[in-house]
């Protein structure tokens, strides 16, 4: 599996756990996902949701 494929599947898999509705811990156990790996590329989605291209204004 390719990295494109990889993070298509992480990204559905996130999908998924908020549909369920169920703790990202209980989710894991349940689906057999290591934590660390979830909560890595749970930080990333959230990444690639603020990086719309919007700016963030600056205080002077």
């Amino acid at each position: 599996m390719n990295m494109q494929e990889k993070r298509a599947a992480m990204l559905s898999m996130i999908s998924d756990w908020r549909a369920s509705g169920k703790s990202k811990k209980t989710y894991c156990a349940e689906n057999g996902i290591n934590e660390a790996t979830y909560y890595y590329w749970f930080s990333r989605s959230k990444e690639e949701e603020t990086a719309g291209g919007s700016f963030i204004g600056v205080a002077t």
